[in-house]
Order: C-alpha cells, then structure tokens, then sequence
C-alpha cells in the first residue's frame, strides 16, 4: 500500500468537555484542588472508593512562660493562646473510622447534617481552610453519606440526605477520575486513552444520577424539584450525556421562573446545546441571556460562548462578525469604568472585570485567527501584529492571567507562522521511521491538498481530531486529499518499542494515513513546520505545494473550520490545469 490508496472508512468520536459556568464552577472548583503533596491514598472515587489519610491535627499552641522579672516586678501576664475558629476545630476533627457502620440512623443523619453545613457554599473561597481539610471533610461526607443511603433506605431521613450526598460526589467528580486516572496508569504504564476515560466517567456517575433521580421522584414540586434538576443537568453533563443535561436545565427554567439563580440555567442550558452540537439552539440561547440579563455578572461568558459556539458550527464569517462587535463592550467591562445599561448606571464585579479582559484578549486573537481561516492573509498579518502589541504590553505591566497568556502565545505563534511560511514552498520532511514502510511526501504530492498533523502517541487530547482527519482521509481522497501524522516520540531510546505502540494506537483508532515517527534529536521536523514538541499543530499545504494554513493545539472545537479551509483549497485548479471551458 502507498499514501494514495483508498483508505477504508471510519468516522469516531471522542469525549468533549468545557466550561461550566456561575454557580456550577464553584460547585466543582473543589476538584480542581490538588491532592496533598505525598498524599499515599487515593481519595473516594470510580473503581475503588477509599479515604484519604487523616491529616493529623496541628499541637495546641502552649501558653508561654512568663519572662523573668526583676525584684517586686510582677509577671507580665501571657497573652491568650491564639484560638482556632470553632468551624475549623470541628471541620478537623476526622469522622472516625467505622462509624458509619455502628451509628444509628438518627446520629447518621445528623453526622450528615452537620458536616454539610461545614462545607462551604463557594468552594474557590475558604479563607483559613486548607486543602487537606477540605478534601478530608468531603470524603468523610460521601463515606458517612453512602452508609446511609445504604443502610437505611426508609429511614426518616432519606429524602433530606439525598441532596447533600449527590451534591458533593459532584464535587469530588475530577479528584476520583484523576486518582483512577493514576491508578490505571500505574498498572499499565500509559496514560489512559479516551475510550477508557470516557467509561471511567460514566461509570462514576451511574451513582450520581441515580441518587438525583430518588432525589426528583422524592420533590415533585417547588424549589427542591429544581435543585435536584440542576445537579442533574450538571451529573449528565460531565456524563457527556448533552441532551439530558440540555433538558434538566429547560425543567428548571419551566417551573422555576422566579428563581434568582436563573442566569445561572440559562448559561448553563446554553453550555450544554454546544457540547450537544445543537448551535442554532445555542446561538438562540446567547442571545435570549444577552436580551434579559444585560447586567448579570455572567454576561461576558454568554458573550464569548456565542463566538465558541459560531467558530465551531463552521461558521467563520459569523464569528468575526460578533467578535468584532462586542470587542468594544468587552474593553468596557475590562476597564472597571461605570457605564449606562438599560438607562441606569452600573460596575462590573472584580469577577466579572476579570472575565471581560480575559475574553477582550482571546477575542483580539480571535479575529486574526478567523482571518487567516478566511484566506484574508494581509489582513490576518495586521490584525495578529496590533494584537501581539498589546497582549505584550500587558504582559510588561503585569497585567495578564495564565489564560490569558496561553492567547499572548497564540498569537505570537500563529504571527511568526503567517510572516514566515504560509505561501511559501513546504519544508521537506526527513522522516527515519513511517509505519508499515509507508511514506508521505509532499513534494511528491503536489498537485493535492495535503494535511499535517504533528502531535505526540498516545495523548488522548488529540485522538479527537487524528479520528476526524481519517473521516476526512476517508471522504476527501479521491478528490486529491492527503493525510499524515509525524508523532513526536516522547524521547529517542528504544525506538522501535514506540514504533509498536504507535500501531497499536493506530489499529485501536483505525487510522489509515501514514504515520511517521520522528527519530533524530532536537525534532528537525517539527523545528521546520514551526509545531511545538510535546503539543500539536496542524499544516494545511496547498495544491501548488506551499503552506497555507496553520492551526496550534487543534481540537475537535476548530475541525468544522479545517474542514472548510480543505475544501476551499480542493475547490482551486491544480497547478497546470486548464481552466474549466478553456
């Protein structure tokens, strides 16, 4: 077989995950806590739940010793020892071990109760609590509560215990996948791939959903009908199960009109028609927020939710549009300065300030990057330079946050590639290894488009868009599209070894392009394609053989774009053809 073969079929499709907003990031910002530096035990989780080790408990300050004093000197009296808020005191003092197995249901219940009003109702936000009694006090409220959903199922208070259960395993939902994660890591040496995380996944919330759905069987009505839908639109979110969530976060709106957290839903709703690739429902949903809720502190989010949304429905032009026009409103907001909405003044939160620029930053990338899919070089090239302009005085003031500088980035990347190489003759690749003896040369495929990828083996962030590139390998090819993959080796020793578990990467996700492995050091490869090693990039060549689109960390989010960048350069003439009726 050569590169030019017909390939067979195959369209997969990965797991996607993002943004959830409002009151949902505070809710699960407490997986986003690290575990305890040298942590030996894993906490509560998929596959084997356990609970971590007790930190143990700081020594009670000693009162000091009075200091020496001269002849018919009284002592000074000590200062009080410094005293611990009582909160704290209690939060530390670990549930014991094996209660939940000998308490009655009454101590259970209230064992419930009073850890759940421990825990904080912002999780990002717990002054004097450290991560250690953070996470203790969250696995001692899943193990106490577990017990008791088990143990006494038509005990008195099994509908009140519901909620709380449900709501914290939520919140334990990144540091139990990530400590199974880790444990499939150690006994197979590799990272887990998508497929297996994506089981993982749902698997931790099979137990989630169903303690919900006791939960909305139990409160028919009201106020507690709602907040059980609202975990469960969270629940089947994370579950990757989009249409479900889409519908719990509709439940919600419907019978709760009056709810004060309805920006909240309605952003939330909004997150799940994109995930669920429902973009027109989402487009109508930013809009409805950005209609009602010009003064919520949520605003930017439904703004740059929109752009997401249009960039990856495949609709370049649109998103330009809207960035362009809100890239004002969101200086506005950045700036902190009062402004007049709806007749009256108002000042943006800190949040919300900070939210803003975040999104003044990515929109000023952005625009230069919709450019450049719109083959608008000249353009891309000025609009990139003025903002890597600003984003780098930002960046001298100190005034820009990591996501803001992944953007800074971006765009210094994606300015260098545009000035240096786009119409410009594609590098040759000196390729030492191809996989089945299978090569790939663009110089010897001028005349088709061909499709880069550079990106390392077995990083599940990538099997996304290595499966939609087959799809398109699939359906392009007999109109002269041609696909390949130069893997970054992770290190030069034992070649060969990698060699093999790069086909079996390729077998599991039916890939057919040829794939090379990059065998020299210091990646000469990736150096003349301006990918990042231990990243990914993708370079689009045209039929002429020159370089004519560039896309740093490709993810499924921007596939809809590279598709339309592959079909505008299949639709241009080979070099030498006669023009159609010539």
């Amino acid at each position: 077989m050569n590169s030019t073969d017909r390939p067979p079929l195959r369209a997969p499709r990965g797991f996607a995950a993002g943004l959830i907003p409002g009151l949902i990031a505070g809710l699960l910002a407490l997986a986003s806590c690290a575990s305890p530096a040298g942590s030996q035990t894993p906490p509560e989780g998929a596959g084997a739940p356990t609970t971590a080790q007790t930190p143990p408990a700081p020594a009670e300050p000693a009162t000091p010793a009075p200091a020496p004093a001269p002849k018919q000197t009284p002592a000074p009296t000590p200062a009080p020892a410094p005293q611990e808020p009582p909160v704290l005191r209690l939060v530390r003092e670990r549930v014991p071990a094996g209660f939940e197995k000998t308490a009655d249901e009454p101590e259970l219940a209230k064992k419930i109760a009073e850890l759940t009003a421990l825990l904080p109702e912002d999780v990002r936000n717990t002054p004097g609590m450290s991560v250690e009694t953070l996470h203790g006090l969250v696995d001692d409220l899943i193990r106490v509560g577990r017990a008791y959903l088990s143990r006494f199922p038509e005990g008195a208070s099994y509908r009140e215990v519901l909620y709380p259960v449900a709501r914290v395993l939520i919140l334990n939902y990144s540091r139990a996948l990530l400590a199974e994660s880790q444990r499939l890591e150690r006994e197979t040496g590799r990272t887990p791939d998508l497929p297996t995380m994506d089981r993982v996944r749902k698997d931790y919330f099979v137990e989630v959903i169903h303690i919900i759905d006791e939960g909305i069987a139990a409160f028919t009505e009201g106020k507690q009908y709602c907040e059980f839908q609202k975990l469960r639109g969270i629940s089947t979110f994370f579950a990757n199960r989009y249409a479900e969530s889409a519908e719990a976060y509709r439940i919600v709106l419907a019978h709760c009109p009056d709810d004060p957290k309805t920006p909240e839903s309605l952003l939330a709703l909004l997150n799940a028609y994109l995930h669920d690739k429902k973009y027109d429902d989402a487009v109508l949903t930013a809009d409805q927020f950005i209609t009602r809720f010009p003064r919520d502190d949520l605003l930017p989010h439904a703004y740059q939710l929109k752009a997401k949304t249009l960039t990856e429905a495949g609709r370049p032009e649109d998103a330009l549009e809207w960035w362009r026009s809100i890239l004002d409103l969101l200086r506005i907001g950045a700036s902190g300065v009062t402004t007049e909405i709806g007749g009256e003044p108002h000042t943006w939160a800190g949040e919300a300030q900070a939210a803003f620029q975040r999104y003044l930053d990515e929109g000023r990338f952005m625009i230069g990057f919709l450019l450049f899919v719109l083959d608008r070089y000249e353009e891309a090239k000025t609009s990139l330079a003025e903002t890597l302009v600003e984003l780098s005085q930002l960046e001298a003031q100190g005034k820009i946050d990591p996501r803001s500088k992944v953007f800074l980035d971006r765009t210094r990347k994606m300015h260098e590639v545009l000035v240096a190489s786009v119409r410009s003759p594609a590098p040759d690749l000196s390729i030492g290894s191809w996989l089945d003896d299978v090569p790939l040369d663009p110089r010897a495929e001028r005349g088709n488009v061909v499709v880069l990828l550079f990106a390392p083996f077995e990083q599940p962030r990538y099997e996304d868009i290595q499966g939609t590139l087959q799809k398109y390998y699939a359906e392009l090819w007999a109109e002269g599209l041609r696909v390949g993959w130069i893997c970054d080796p992770k290190g030069f020793a034992d070649i060969p070894s990698k060699l093999a578990r790069v086909g079996a990467q390729r077998q599991r996700l039916g890939l057919a392009y040829p794939i090379g492995i990059e065998t020299e050091p210091q990646w000469p490869n990736f150096t003349r394609y301006q990918a990042s090693v231990g990243g990914a990039a993708i370079v689009v060549i045209d039929r002429g053989g020159n370089v004519a689109w560039y896309d740093q960390d490709p993810t499924y989010r921007t596939e809809r774009l590279l598709r339309g960048v592959i079909d505008r350069l299949l639709a241009e003439p080979k070099p030498g053809a006669k023009p159609a009726g010539g």
